[in-house]
């Protein structure tokens, strides 16, 4: 009886890291919640809205919230495009982007909090040793503040 009641109680615990699980999938879906803010041929880095939190500041502005990285792998085969597997692991960051408009430099300040390989098992936190998201504060801040202003997926700002 009390190997039942604990496998229970290390099942419960296993649920809240299976449900928080990130999926290609989800990113791909939800264009609206999740905004591509930066791309190349190593990752993209999404933006989830519902947690970008804008913030003022003197001299300039800063956001944060939670940003996904799909990191690719380093040399895919043509048998990972026919397969649809390209995406290595995806990496969540609590992130915050400044901006100071005096100087015009802009800094990212994250920290990794999970790791998920591509069929959504949690391979790590914020002690992994893999390869890290390399996206950099500017564009990634331009990128979050236009989302920001637009509001949804489909909107551009007016010029």
């Amino acid at each position: 009886m009390k190997h039942i009641a604990l496998f229970c109680l290390l099942c419960a615990a296993c649920l809240p890291a299976a449900a928080s699980a990130m999926t290609m999938e989800e990113l791909l879906a939800s264009p609206g919640r999740y905004r591509v803010l930066y791309a190349d041929e190593a990752e993209t880095v999404y933006a989830d809205m519902t947690t970008v939190r804008r913030a003022s500041r003197s001299g300039g502005a800063a956001f944060s919230g939670t940003l996904y990285a799909a990191v690719y792998k380093y040399r895919p085969g043509p048998a990972d495009y026919r397969r649809g597997t390209l995406t290595a692991n995806i990496q969540r960051y609590d992130a915050r982007l400044t901006a100071d408009g005096e100087t015009r430099t802009y800094r990212l300040d994250k920290k990794l909090t999970d790791v998920w390989d591509r069929d959504s098992r949690r391979i790590g936190g914020s002690a992994w040793c893999g390869p890290l998201s390399l996206a950099d504060g500017a564009p990634l801040f331009r990128n979050l503040w236009l989302a920001a202003e637009t509001g949804s997926a489909g909107e551009r700002p007016n010029r």
